[in-house]
């Protein structure tokens, strides 16, 4: 008679009639000789044969891989958590072939198990878990260490010891090591020092045990900083140390790309990555905008998702892992409060150095570092509740036609999109607001009903506030000119820079100097500081930069530092650089093939004290030149054997500036649909006065970019009058000489593309 156990499974729909058989029959090969799979353990595992009604054996009735669910369901490696929703497994050292208190979750056993795609189907995830039901074991939703747990439990986050009831049951994340042994508090300085505020840091601490202990799955995170803040070995430490929960995605894919397609094959892939991890994170994510806020928001609140891996079938399921995306580019989230609460921003703290990071990597190298994060988090969730704070977007980034509509609101409280010089389309609009917390409305200008863009959200234009008051106060002393260099012979300037040098009197007069240079020039530099001319040859020019002659704010090197970029950077490259006695420089660059033949020999390029010697066209006073009005000394030299190349950013000065012959014409007709309601264009070009009367505050930067833009258009060869008019009518109207250059910048570059 047999005398084993008979177990009886619960009948389920579409559920294979031959389970319970199986079930039953499976039991342990101990001769080693006639078995079908190991297990987990090692162990030779026999499966029932099967035979026809002649007593012809028909092999096996199930795949092995069903064979080996079963046999793990038998030996109680199942288990479902306590809402009854979801399946555990429970995770086994196979290389030594013994138990470990950690489980994993188990959305679809077949894909788990390997299952064939023909025997696959929803049913055998039903009937494990419907036998798993039977029995008292259930997974709690926490994290547990050796002695303590934490669960959220009644509201709030609970501290159980090992004398509660709860604490025997397996947690759906366990820890082998002792609460209180655990160095939370260098975890909790070493956060601090890569974050940008106490909010932050706050932020950053709730991460680590969000999946576990959020009363409802409804939260993602924003690592955002421009690089180099810790972001990458803060979640590699965590990667590390689970590494089978902890999963790294491509956050673009994941969200359907640009578009926020979730059907396509890729994003389906990419979702498959999600099954069964606690945390999912993109460690350098691209750009992600308005079109991929619906696919965020399905995952941060555990919606259904989708995946599909070649070779099996799609397999739906709810989302648990918590989404971690860090990025050093703009995160534009929907403008709602639904958005705000879902998504927990963390500002990075940006310009630390390598060597600051050390203590980081010392402490994150060993697992223990990682689970000190995990317990720090767990106290910050039971001290705080479940509240995450506010933080701004820490990336301050905008388009030309956003820094308009920012520059508008700080001046004027609102912004007339409609004047806006950039002409941003629909979903720019859209896409600026949701970045700046912005709304549209009307407001009565002189009179008039007007839709115009205002803040609706505070916080989130905050850091463009700030930003635009750091431009204001920002230090705009004289930049200091470089060090006088000794030692160095001025005729080594024709081995890097191609020119002829010409005879010049002590009052800087070079007389004849055009018929000198063509005739070849001086065959050596006088002696005794005797003045001589430099003119460049073709292909090299001079930028000479001189102090104002007029009272004005800056000199041109100051101004130039301050337009084109810091001395020395790759806007403005270190080169042959002479000292005048008046304070001012001469950079000596070359040319570009692209401007070859095209620069103007030019005064006040840019509207700024520096002219331009270039091509045979000028001369400027060389090196060790002593005049009447003091010596020229050299103080400054190239990095390499020539002078360098004009950089893009000095090319796009000089023909913002006019210093390149314009090869499109500007023509008044192509402005018209750019000046409703069509500016005064009185200027003095018709032998008038221009208008310099004041323009009210609320009306300034519109006024006077409509009015400079339209004078450029009509008479181009003003542009230098037009710049000094310009600032003549900011200054009266309450504008710096800074603001004023903004709104030259933007009109000449509009009219610089018609």
């Amino acid at each position: 008679m047999n005398t084993q156990q008979i177990y009886l499974f619960d009948n389920v729909p579409n559920a294979n009639k031959y389970v319970q058989t199986v079930y039953n029959r499976l039991c342990l090969d101990t001769t080693g000789e006639d078995f079908d799979f190991f297990d987990r353990y090692a162990r030779c595992v026999k499966c029932p044969q099967f035979k026809d009604g002649k007593n012809r054996d028909l092999g096996l009735i199930l795949p092995v891989e069903c064979c080996r669910i079963l046999w793990d369901l038998k030996l109680g490696a199942f288990c479902v958590s306590e809402d009854g929703q979801e399946l555990w497994v429970r995770e086994v050292d196979e290389m030594h072939g013994r138990k470990l208190e950690s489980w994993k979750r188990c959305e679809d056993v077949c894909s788990v198990y390997d299952v064939p795609k023909q025997q696959s189907n929803a049913a055998w995830q039903h009937q494990i878990v419907r036998e798993c039901l039977k029995q008292p074991k259930r997974m709690v939703r926490g994290v547990k260490f050796k002695y303590h747990a934490f669960v959220f439990d009644r509201e709030r986050v609970r501290l159980l010891n090992v004398e509660d009831p709860r604490f025997n049951n397996p947690f759906e994340l366990t820890i082998d090591a002792d609460l209180d042994e655990l160095d939370t508090d260098t975890a909790r300085e070493l956060l601090a020092e890569c974050c940008a505020d106490s909010a932050s840091a706050a932020n950053l601490r709730r991460m680590f045990a969000c999946p576990f202990l959020e009363e409802y799955k409804h939260f993602s995170f924003i690592l955002s900083g421009n690089g180099g803040n810790g972001k990458g070995i803060i979640l590699n430490a965590l990667a590390a140390a689970f590494s089978d929960t902890c999963r790294s995605v491509d956050a673009s894919r994941l969200l359907g790309g640009r578009q926020g397609n979730t059907a396509s094959f890729s994003a389906e892939q990419e979702a498959a990555r999600t099954r069964g991890a606690f945390w999912i994170y993109d460690e350098d994510a691209d750009e992600i905008g308005l079109r991929q806020m619906s696919v965020l928001k399905k995952i941060s609140t555990g919606d259904t998702l989708t995946s599909r891996e070649i070779g099996r079938n799609a397999v739906s399921f709810r989302n648990r892992a918590t989404l971690i995306i860090a990025t050093n580019d703009d995160v534009v989230t929907s403008l709602n409060a639904a958005s705000d609460r879902r998504i927990v921003r963390v500002r990075m703290r940006d310009g630390r150095k390598g060597e600051e990071f050390e203590p980081l990597i010392r402490f994150t190298r060993r697992k223990e570092g990682a689970y000190a994060f995990i317990a720090l988090s767990c106290f910050e969730w039971l001290k705080n509740g479940q509240e995450a704070l506010q933080v701004a977007a820490s990336n301050a980034a905008l388009s030309e036609a956003e820094e308009w509509i920012a520059d508008e609101i700080n001046e004027n409280g609102y912004a007339f999109n409609r004047f806006n010089p950039f002409k941003p389309k629909n979903q720019e609009t859209r896409t600026a607001c949701a970045k700046m917390g912005l709304k549209s409305v009307v407001r009565r200008i002189d009179g008039q009903p007007c839709r115009v863009l205002v803040v609706c959200d505070e916080h989130r234009f905050a850091p463009y506030r700030e930003q635009s008051q750091t431009c204001e106060t920002e230090n705009t002393s004289i930049v200091a000119l470089p060090d006088p260099i000794e030692n160095v012979d001025p005729a080594d300037l024709k081995q890097m820079f191609d020119c002829s040098f010409v005879p010049c009197g002590r009052d800087k007069v070079a007389r004849n100097w055009k018929q000198n240079s063509e005739n070849g020039g001086l065959s050596a530099i006088p002696e005794d500081g005797t003045p001589y001319g430099v003119v460049p040859g073709e292909g090299f020019c001079v930028i000479d930069c001189d102090t104002p002659k007029n009272g004005g704010e800056y000199d041109g090197f100051t101004a130039l530092n301050m337009q084109v970029g810091e001395y020395g950077s790759e806007a403005l490259p270190e080169t042959w650089a002479v000292k005048t006695p008046s304070g001012g420089l001469h950079l000596y660059y070359k040319i570009p093939p692209a401007l070859r033949g095209k620069l103007k020999n030019c005064v006040r390029a840019g509207g700024i004290p520096a002219d331009i010697r270039c091509e045979g066209k000028g001369y400027v006073v060389g090196a060790g030149s002593v005049t009447d009005k003091g010596e020229y000394r050299l103080c400054g030299l190239p990095d390499s054997d020539s002078v360098p190349e004009l950089s893009p950013q000095l090319c796009d000065w000089l023909k913002i500036g006019g210093a390149v012959e314009t090869v499109k014409p500007y023509t008044p007709q192509n402005m018209r649909d750019l000046n409703e309601p069509r500016p005064s264009l009185s200027g003095g070009e018709h032998g008038g006065t221009p208008d310099l009367s004041p323009v009210p505050k609320g009306q300034r930067n519109n006024t006077l970019f409509s009015w400079t833009l339209g004078r450029l258009v009509h008479y181009p060869q003003n542009a230098p009058q037009i710049r000094e008019d310009l600032r003549t009518r900011g200054r009266v109207s309450g504008l710096s000489d800074r603001e004023c250059e903004t709104i030259w910048n933007s009109a000449n570059k509009h009219a610089l593309n018609v």
